[in-house]
């Protein structure tokens, strides 16, 4: 029965993964066999109406009558059937869930019995053991006893382990489970299984759509609830009320609910109004909700908690791997979208650097027929970080630019990410930090400018060529900042330690900076004149071109949303290359032909923003004998023997990472020019420094740094960038 299930799940988490009593489903059951048997004996009496005596055309059509009302009830009774095996097995599935649920909580009550008992003789051993009047006998006796009691309690911490697994197995197959069951009301053979009651018809079933199953079962008006999603999504006035009578549901009411509404489950709350008053209204409602309510939202609906600014990012990770594994494993799930989440779980996997990797959003949104816009490669968008961003002392945000999709470049992104994050980890320790703690995350929560290929594609199908999605055209940048304005603000609001900042009243105590590549660059621009909070400082490489309006925001007196230096300068850095020519085709068209067919809005380099600083992305070595590579080419890391703006070991990203950290004085720092001078008099020549004077780490031979640094004496030790930390 309902009522001995157990109320305290304690050793483990997450209450009752499998609530109900089976019981209770048995007068259901009951009433669709009874439907049956009733049914088929309103078809035994039509069958017999189907052989009547005499031969006449009313005779003929009587019988015709006779032989559909049968072929119907025969159809009804299949129905009828199958709802009462579908509930039936339901009912056996609870049982045995519970059974095994139970079983799993005993052991770990016992095993936590065991425990506290070692803890209770360990804090008496740790206690006693030295001041024993049996002396050094003693001393060895109670240290035996103290790792043998460790030891202990150790197995027993494993054994609950091992039980809780047990038990979040059993709550994820609750969810699947009853969602059969409820989805076994909606009997699509025939009609007249769900009552429209506004009509006055009887019906035949007890139920009128699955919403009344839940109220009816579960004790709350599921109903309402429903209303509330959709009035929500349409007005912020109607949102207090939706996450009010969210958080009056029960676990159980939960899982259930959810269940019967993947529409809900798997997709961001649609929630109007600011960022930053929806930030907070989230963390609020997350923090007032107990342990079994957080843990069965997360589970139930990993869409919603999984893209739930105020949520903390590890409980982010949590939904939203569990989303993806269910979406992917979903046989409806097209072949595009189900490529994209497997990618993103496997960039989310943590690789042989030892960087522990979340996945900190993930919007399924576009798979929605509604957003069906013909192209499939921005079907997901999603972001990974590296390091925890709970735990971060310093974020970066990265945004990609043109190309890049969660299907086909979030492996290869994160390989960046570890570059940046590897950078700015040995930057820390440079400047005084033991153990850094920071997270970079790699964004693409918008859609990029697919390339040029894919166009083309698009055309060869039959398919409108569509000018907003071009290189040239600021339309994606635009959407995309609205997307990153979201995410920027919701991380400072979620990261904020105070309820308020007194700094110009906004969430600016947490460290967030952005890098950004290419149309990447473009994107942010749009981001910072909608952003509602403060970044610390902004980075771009090979800038595709910025809005010409978000660089009249730029220069205006307020400018951007980003912190300014000590001269009052936004904290706006840049670099560029000569080797770098695909940038070009982001911005120099719209000038030279006709911008209405190329692009809404003309583009300008971070040059014609007044406080940006532009940095070092040419070649040179460091103070400690370093060789940095310098830019060959417009991509973000290495194609072939081509590096990108933050390959490791370039000068570009050390210089980026730095400024991204706030370490913009290392900016003043220059490297020595690879070269040296052989030779005496007329004789004398310049000789260029090659990989064959360097050893396998990219370092100088000492005996080549000494002439580097003779054949540039005029700099001197202080004002060349040094690379590593030196040992301690």
């Amino acid at each position: 029965m309902m009522g001995s299930r157990p109320s305290d799940w304690s050793p483990l988490t997450g209450g009752d993964p499998c609530p109900g009593d089976p019981d209770s489903w048995q007068a259901t059951i009951n009433h669709w066999s009874t439907r049956k048997t009733e049914i088929d004996a309103i078809r035994k009496v039509l069958n017999r109406g189907r052989c009547i005596d005499g031969r006449s055309n009313r005779i003929t059509k009587i019988e015709h009558t006779f032989e559909l009302g049968a072929t119907m009830c025969e159809k009804i009774s299949g129905e009828f059937q199958r709802v009462h095996d579908v509930l039936t097995d339901w009912q056996k599935n609870l049982r045995e869930m519970q059974e095994k649920a139970d079983a799993a909580l005993s052991v770990a009550r016992q095993a936590q019995i065991h425990k506290e008992e070692a803890q209770d003789k360990l804090r008496f051993y740790e206690r006693h053991s030295l001041t024993s009047a049996l002396g050094r006998l003693s001393a060895d006796l109670s240290g035996s006893m103290i790792f043998s009691l460790r030891q202990d309690i150790s197995e027993a911490n494993a054994c609950i382990a091992t039980q809780q697994a047990v038990v979040d197995e059993i709550r994820e197959q609750y969810t699947s489970r009853s969602a059969t069951a409820v989805n076994g009301y909606n009997i699509s053979g025939i009609g007249g299984i769900f009552v429209d009651r506004s009509s006055g018809a009887s019906g035949l079933a007890p139920f009128s759509s699955a919403d009344e199953v839940l109220s009816f079962f579960l004790g709350f008006d599921a109903q309402a609830l429903t209303l509330a999603f959709e009035t929500a999504a349409a007005s912020d006035e109607f949102q207090p009320q939706l996450l009010d009578a969210l958080s009056q549901l029960t676990p159980q009411q939960i899982n259930e609910y959810f269940a019967a509404h993947p529409e809900f489950a798997r997709f961001p709350l649609q929630m109007q109004g600011s960022n930053i008053d929806r930030a907070e209204a989230y963390k609020a409602w997350w923090a007032q909700l107990d342990e079994n309510q957080q843990k069965a939202f997360t589970i139930a609906a990993p869409g919603i908690v999984g893209n739930m600014d105020g949520v903390p990012y590890t409980v982010r990770d949590q939904a939203n791997r569990k989303l993806a594994k269910t979406v992917a494993e979903d046989p409806n799930t097209d072949e595009a979208t189900r490529k994209a989440l497997e990618n993103l779980l496997a960039a989310a996997t943590t690789g042989d650097d030892g960087i522990p990797r979340y996945v900190t959003s993930l919007d399924l949104s576009n798979i929605k027929p509604e957003n069906e816009d013909g192209y499939d490669y921005n079907n997901v968008l999603a972001s990974v970080s590296l390091g925890s961003v709970d735990d971060a002392d310093k974020v970066t945000v990265v945004v990609p630019g043109m190309t890049n999709n969660v299907a086909g470049s979030m492996v290869e992104l994160t390989g960046t990410g570890v570059n940046i994050y590897q950078e700015q980890y040995r930057a820390e320790q440079l400047h005084g930090t033991n153990d850094p703690k920071l997270a970079v995350v790699l964004w693409i929560g918008y859609e990029t400018p697919p390339h040029l290929d894919e166009e083309g594609r698009q055309l060869l199908g039959g398919k409108t060529f569509t000018q907003s999605k071009m290189v040239t055209d600021i339309y994606l940048a635009e959407q995309g900042g609205q997307n990153l304005a979201g995410f920027i603000d919701g991380l400072n609001v979620t990261k904020s330690t105070a309820v308020t900042c007194e700094k110009d009243g906004l969430y600016s105590d947490a460290h967030i900076s952005v890098i950004a590549h290419s149309y990447g660059t473009t994107t942010t621009a749009e981001a910072m004149q909608v952003s509602e909070t403060k970044v610390d400082n902004i980075v771009m490489y090979g800038s595709a071109g910025l809005g010409i309006e978000s660089i009249y925001d730029a220069n205006s007196a307020e400018g951007w949303n980003v912190e300014r230096d000590a001269k009052g300068r936004q904290k706006i850095f840049f670099t560029d290359s000569m080797e770098d020519w695909t940038a070009l085709g982001g911005y120099l068209p719209g000038w030279l032909l006709d911008s209405s067919l190329i692009s809404k809005e003309n583009r300008l380099l971070p040059y014609a923003v007044a406080d940006a600083q532009r940095f070092q992305s040419t070649e040179g070595i460091s103070a400690d004998g370093y060789y940095l590579e310098d830019v060959d080419m417009h991509g973000f890391n290495i194609d072939g023997d081509n590096q990108g703006y933050a390959h490791k070991q370039t000068s570009s990203l050390v210089y980026g990472a730095r400024a991204a950290l706030g370490y913009t004085e290392d900016l003043d720092l220059k490297l020595y020019k690879p070269y040296y001078y052989e030779g005496e008099g007329d004789s004398l020549r310049l000789v260029p420094v090659t990989a064959a004077d360097c050893d396998e780490n990219g370092r100088v031979r000492p005996e080549i740094m000494q002439k580097v640094r003779k054949a540039q004496s005029s700099m001197t030790g202080d004002q060349v960038l040094t690379f590593v930390p030196s040992p301690v």
